[in-house]
């Protein structure tokens, strides 16, 4: 039992050094919801036109608790991408997923089988103790195949605004331009 007090924290640990590893250096700033544009070319290669479009999330925020479960919501924009980096992140959404069954359940059942099992447990522990092992040495390899190639990254939003961080310095200044233009065109008449 000891051994899944310490898994938790570890998860956790893992879930932050690579998200803040993965926006880490990258260009912030904070838009109003209402008058997010962005630009024609795309936020990887900075090509144009980009047709396609990238469902992007937020991290999920809690907006109500209940006696054994909370209520999350997130917030989903879509980002203009061209054809080609379009295809790369659903490549590397799809690499991410099998990557759980090729990597995660063989390494989780060896590292179960080497440390050994704890009869106390019951066959529920047991399980669960093996899904943890299979998270933890899963969700760092799943969170960079996910992400490696995301250019956009969404922070904590409100109604009115949210904070969202670019990886490409002039698709960045592209993003401010049309801000800062659609901020002025509303407020002077």
């Amino acid at each position: 039992m000891i051994r899944l007090a310490v898994l938790l924290p570890f998860i956790i640990l893992v879930d932050y050094y690579m998200r803040y590893q993965m926006t880490n250096g990258w260009y912030s700033m904070s838009a109003n919801r209402s008058m997010l544009t962005f630009p024609e070319s795309c936020p990887r290669c900075l090509t144009s036109p980009a047709k396609e479009s990238v469902l992007e999330k937020s991290k999920p925020r809690t907006v109500a608790w209940y006696l054994i479960a909370r209520k999350e919501k997130w917030l989903e924009i879509k980002v203009p991408y061209c054809a080609s980096c379009t295809r790369v992140i659903e490549r590397d959404f799809g690499m991410a997923i099998i990557s759980i069954v090729i990597i995660g359940l063989p390494a989780a059942i060896g590292l179960w089988s080497l440390i050994g099992l704890d009869r106390d447990l019951g066959r529920l522990g047991e399980l669960f103790e093996l899904f943890l092992y299979g998270v933890c040495i899963e969700l760092p390899i799943f969170m960079w195949l996910h992400f490696r190639n995301r250019c956009i990254a969404l922070g904590s939003y409100n109604s009115n605004t949210v904070t969202m961080k670019f990886q490409n310095p002039d698709y960045f200044r592209a993003f401010q331009q049309l801000a800062f233009r659609d901020f002025r065109q509303r407020n002077s008449g």
